[in-house]
């Protein structure tokens, strides 16, 4: 099979990665490590997307199909309730339906993501258009890069989201004294994100004949060529609008 020892050799090497991180004690360093191969993987797939789109469609083609596609419905409320004035709340279908759907939660009671949040398609026939661009927002996919981003730019876990389960290998919500409780995404989650993701990407790169390590820059250059081109471009195009309106002045 084409490109299949490469192939082997990269799949190795992150299976190698997980147990190492798997290892360690301190879950805030694990879940970063865990953040950091799923980005690289998502590459070897998306080479060409930005940064969140190329996680974000790893993340619900690859790795948490099981989840990502669900939608937090705390933070469906959350978001609703910051854009609606409270006189329209009654007559909106998506707000009416994820009320009723937070409204039997308890207090204290500890629940799994599953038991709480439907998937996209079945919340999705109470939104109109415009409804369902916020609906996104609040999908699992969406979160867990928020959740990477607090992770990996600010050193720290979104707040009051701390671990308290039993079941590590779930998304769970841990309830405050007031209100429906918070989305937790636990560290062992991140492993089978990585575990599921790469053994999915192997499918992939074997069935397409991809070679996984032409998708990332080896080069001896740190600054990115496109850039270089891109502001010899513009350097150009200044000096012709400068032509141009020294010619008008003439």
């Amino acid at each position: 099979m084409k490109h299949q020892d490469d192939i082997n050799t990269y799949v190795s090497y992150f299976e190698e990665q997980i147990n190492k991180v798997t290892d360690l004690e301190d879950k805030l360093y694990k879940k970063i490590l865990y953040l950091c191969m799923l980005d690289t993987l998502g590459k070897a797939r998306y080479p060409k997307h930005d940064n969140q789109k190329r996680i974000i469609s790893f993340l619900l083609n690859y790795a948490g199909s099981a989840d990502m596609t669900r939608v937090s419905m705390p933070q469906l409320l959350f978001n609703l309730d910051h854009i609606l004035k409270d006189s329209a709340k009654s007559t909106i279908r998506l707000y009416v339906y994820v009320k009723q759907k937070t409204d039997g939660l308890i207090s204290g009671h500890f629940y799994r993501g599953h038991e709480v949040d439907p998937f996209y398609n079945e919340v999705a026939s109470y939104a109109n258009v415009k409804e369902k661009k916020k609906l996104k927002l609040a999908r699992y996919a969406e979160l867990f890069y928020t959740f990477r981003n607090q992770l990996v730019h600010g050193f720290n876990e979104t707040a009051h989201c701390f671990e308290m389960s039993s079941d590590s290998t779930n998304p769970y919500y841990h309830s405050e004294r007031n209100g429906p409780g918070q989305l937790c995404f636990p560290a062992d989650y991140f492993k089978s994100l990585c575990t599921e993701g790469l053994n999915n990407l192997k499918t992939y790169l074997e069935d397409n004949g991809i070679n996984p390590y032409e998708r990332y820059d080896f080069s001896d250059m740190w600054t990115d060529p496109k850039k270089l081109l891109a502001k010899k471009n513009r350097n150009i195009f200044c000096k012709l609008i400068d032509f141009i309106k020294e010619k008008i002045r003439t």
